[in-house]
């Protein structure tokens, strides 16, 4: 134990939790009221709890904090002192864990409930370890050596044993006091009981000892969920924010669905738009008829209706043009409204929508769709809508000690009280509809942080929309069935995965999944919008000898894409799979079209002619970038799309490019232009990478897509003819290989979809499309949209079944070893500000300096507004990687730096028209 006695014992009373706020915007927040507090705000937050698992997570709660007792941390938490000895002295998490294992055995409280509460405590200021390997060596084995519990409990008995007997009995009824605590732990009872709750006995060998055998498979989930509420109470508690339910929005359900009913797609044809709009309503009726048959659903605010434990798998297959979004969003508001309406809900507040969708680049159009005041009207600003993806993150660590503890003793003085309110909750997705990625949704459950936990409080009966699933990678499959059973089973969720092409994703899970619109492949009959072509690069792909079928070149390909632009109101659409290939393509259109309109720039000349003090952003005015001020006149993407539109020279072939390194801006713009440029009468070209696939609602008469997997063709001919502009069957979708890109000895297609586990991944593509048809040209949409769909799922599963070990990780409750795993396998990507306006390069210019400074809070603050200007990138060329100049990587040159900017006085590296450039 450390001498330093700076401070009598009753000079450090009142015991607080957290100190005065340095900018005297709060008092010292007392201990007891802290502990008393996040007790009842966690089991607020799980409110669906089984009364013994309640009853546990309240005390794990109660006592998150325990450690703060010790005259060291009572010491250090004041400005007035100074702690001089061993940084272990004034750690509060692990001794609070202690007090948790033996407050809930003495209750009879047994695993998981036990372990997953220990574990909440043990770990609210740091990461999800491997439980078993992080018992035994960083607390049992660690503590056996160094005794700093030990130690801890022992300058607790020596100044406030009173105190201490008063929290322990006061949230155990009585039941526990310190002298018994005490006793348990300097005896050595309390870590033999940890090593018996951790160990099992080897049937074969007989042997007894610590494995991952003792836990049951759901400690994971309990664990998350006590320690996601756990952090979220502590924390919105400690910043003082005392209004943190979200909030459902107002405008009444009923007024939703007239809406949504009056929506009709201009066909041209009144007899098709009629059928249309009779047929989207159907199906939409039928979802919401559906949900009667739901047991987890209540019904619609019946005075008997309960909340459930447990939610279920939905499913909404519907056909390109056919309202799926509409339908998906109108089903998860009535069954959030049905949930609020109950009898056991927290009138309070709701149950969240989650929206997630693949990409960050796909959210913009959908949020639009949210924000439209004439359908659901969200507010992002306020408290019924968030928008959280990688581009709002702030950066923030909490470093580890030796031994495996979190060094809470910094975390506990200002982490959550410097936190903006808004922020905390926006990061907390603590509103009535979320808008986010797969990517954050799944890694918040294998991949979180003290941060990121504070999403799994939104989890709590939410309704979670999977758009575009089949776009989930084929090697994480068994772990989004398995972070679904955690959602539906521990939290009571119910998911709703939505496509046209619906995965095999929960078909060989342990629950049936639910469709919300059986009977809906009949419609592809009905609304016929695209016939497939395969050409014979594809078709040929792999001859039975070995051999295959040459590739077709970059300039044959830019032949086919001018000749279709023949007829009235043509367009054509001609995805890529690598950016490359996207660029090399683009390059080829451009110099088979005689004189072409290049689409990007005369965006960039719109942009050029705009004033130092311009803000761009993606919604209507705004604060100015530059000055801190509002800019009402600044320009929207829509009103730069009007200008850019107003300015095109007419009749002329326009050709644009689009690939995932486009700014969010720029890409919002673009997609703007489409909606009109694609059913205009002058030709238009897009160029495009999988970007353009899911997501965006734009329509082309002509698809021409690279080699790809069958759902990914589907995805791609669901931007054409989707809302039947060009009649029925008006469409033509057509699938060739492109040859290697220059400096490229391997075709896209094999280079994208053949990597890892997936060697022959493009055979099992060309066979599935020659069982289902034995022709070539004008395939009915049905049978590569149904039948080849379903063949290519069930031969995935048989030849590919995904990375079993990712689940496995979760039943054995292997935290580090989640860690390593991404969702999208992106290696060495850095997210680069690419600013084009003076604006926006005077931001940068402040940025960078704030930064130099040591002023990050400024820097971050700024850095913000310019999440428009960034593009995640893999660098691919040397010159490109020495160019990259870090921005926030700290003056002494120590960390990494998250965002950089582009030396661009030799190369111009970024342009509106093709984005990065690498050549």
């Amino acid at each position: 134990m450390s001498n330093e006695n700076t401070g009598s014992s009753d000079k450090l009373l009142p015991l607080i939790s957290h100190p005065n706020d340095p900018r005297g915007e709060s008092t010292d927040l007392l201990l007891r009221k802290h502990l008393t507090d996040v007790g009842t705000r966690a089991i607020e937050v799980a409110s669906n709890l089984g009364s013994t698992s309640r009853r546990a997570l309240q005390i794990a709660a109660n006592l998150h904090d325990f450690g703060k007792i010790t005259p060291a941390f009572q010491r250090h938490v004041r400005q007035e002192y100074t702690h001089r000895g061993p940084s272990w002295e004034r750690h509060h998490a692990r001794i609070g864990a202690f007090a948790t294992f033996y407050a809930l055995g003495e209750l009879g409280i047994d695993n998981p409930d036990r372990i997953a509460a220990t574990l909440a405590v043990a770990r609210h200021h740091g990461s999800i370890p491997d439980v078993i390997s992080y018992l035994k060596e960083d607390v049992l084995e660690y503590e056996t050596s160094n005794e700093h519990v030990v130690q801890q409990i022992q300058s607790i008995d020596e100044t406030w044993p009173t105190a201490a007997d008063e929290l322990l009995s006061t949230v155990t009824d009585g039941v526990i006091s310190w002298a018994g605590f005490r006793d348990t732990v300097l005896d050595g009872e309390l870590t033999r009981q940890l090593e018996e709750a951790i160990s099992a006995t080897d049937e074969q060998f007989g042997v007894t000892a610590i494995s991952t055998a003792a836990i049951p498979e759901e400690t994971y989930d309990r664990f998350y969920r006590f320690w996601s509420a756990l952090t979220f109470a502590d924390k919105t508690h400690a910043a003082g924010i005392t209004r943190y339910q979200p909030q459902p929005f107002e405008k009444p359900l009923h007024q939703l669905t007239t809406k949504i009913k009056s929506l009709q797609a201009a066909t041209g044809d009144e007899s098709l738009t009629a059928e249309l709009t009779e047929a989207r309503e159907r199906a939409r009726q039928q979802a919401h008829q559906m949900l009667a048959t739901i047991d987890s659903v209540p019904a619609p605010r019946s005075e008997s209706s309960v909340q459930p434990t447990s939610g279920e798998q939905l499913t909404l297959t519907l056909p390109t043009g056919l309202g799926k979004t509409f339908t998906g969003l109108s089903v998860a508001l009535d069954i959030q409204d049905r949930l609020h309406n109950c009898v056991e809900s927290n009138q309070n507040g709701t149950s969240p929508v989650i929206y997630a969708l693949p990409f960050t680049s796909i959210i913009e159009q959908t949020r639009s769709q949210l924000e439209d005041p004439t359908l659901w009207g969200a507010d992002p600003t306020g408290r019924k809508f968030t928008v959280h993806h990688y581009l709002s993150e702030t950066r923030t660590d909490v470093d580890t000690t030796s031994n495996g503890e979190v060094d809470d003793s910094a975390a506990s003085d200002d982490s959550s009280r410097n936190y903006h309110p808004a922020q905390l909750l926006g990061e907390a997705w603590q509103s009535g509809v979320v808008l986010t990625t797969f990517v954050q949704l799944f890694e918040s459950i294998t991949r979180p942080s003290s941060k990121t936990a504070m999403k799994g409080a939104a989890f709590e009966n939410a309704i979670i929309i999977l758009d575009e699933p089949q776009a989930l990678p084929p090697r994480w499959w068994p772990a989004v069935r398995r972070c679904c059973k955690l959602l539906r089973e521990e939290f009571g969720a119910t998911i709703i995965s939505m496509t046209a092409t619906q995965p095999a994703l929960f078909d060989i899970d342990d629950s049936d999944s639910i469709e919300l619109t059986p009977g809906s492949a009949e419609l592809y009959d009905r609304f016929e919008r695209v016939t497939y072509d395969i050409d014979q690069s594809v078709w040929n792909y792999r001859n039975n000898d070995g051999t295959t079928t040459a590739p077709v070149s970059y300039s044959s390909a830019a032949s086919d894409v001018v000749a279709s632009l023949a007829g009235s109101n043509p367009s054509t659409l001609a995805v890529c799979n690598t950016v490359r290939s996207a660029h090399q393509l683009y390059d080829a259109v451009t110099t088979a079209i005689e004189s072409p309109v290049k689409l990007g720039e005369y965006i960039e000349a719109a942009l050029s002619e705009l004033g130092p003090d311009a803000r761009l952003s993606l919604e209507q005015g705004g604060t100015d970038i530059a000055t801190d001020e509002q800019s009402p006149t600044a320009p929207s993407y829509e009103e730069l799309a009007a200008t850019v539109r107003d300015r095109l020279p007419p009749e002329k072939p326009i050709v644009s490019c689009l690939t995932g390194e486009h700014r969010p801006y720029d890409r919002q713009v673009l997609i703007e232009l489409m909606h009109e440029l694609t059913t205009d009468s002058q030709p238009f070209v897009l160029v495009s990478t999988q970007a353009i696939e899911a997501g965006v609602d734009v329509s082309f008469q002509t698809v021409f897509r690279d080699l790809a997997p069958i759902p990914s063709i589907v995805q791609a001919a669901g931007r054409c003819n989707r809302s039947f502009e060009w009649g029925r069957a008006g469409g033509d979708v057509s699938v060739w290989r492109l040859a290697p890109p220059e400096n490229s000895h391997q075709d896209p297609a094999t280079s994208v979809y053949e990597r890892g586990r997936l060697p022959d991944h493009l055979t099992t593509v060309v066979e599935v499309l020659r069982e289902v048809t034995d022709s070539k040209t004008a395939i009915p949409e049905r049978v590569i949209a149904n039948d080849a769909v379903e063949k290519y799922y069930d031969r995935l599963h048989e030849e590919s079944p995904g990375e079993k070990r990712l689940a496995t990780y979760i039943n054995e409750c292997r935290g580090a070893a989640l860690s390593n795993e991404r969702l999208i396998q992106e290696t060495n990507t850095r997210d680069v500000i690419c600013p084009v306006t003076t604006a926006e390069q005077s931001v940068l210019d402040r940025v960078q300096e704030a930064f130099a400074t040591g002023d990050e809070a400024t820097g971050y603050r700024l850095l913000s507004t310019l999440e428009n200007c960034r593009v995640s990138i893999r660098p691919r060329t040397e010159s490109f990687q020495n160019a990259m100049e870090p921005l926030d990587e700290p003056p002494s040159n120590e960390g990494t730096a998250t965002v950089y900017r582009l030396d661009d006085s030799s190369t111009k590296w970024y342009s509106p028209e093709i984005g990065i450039s690498w050549d």
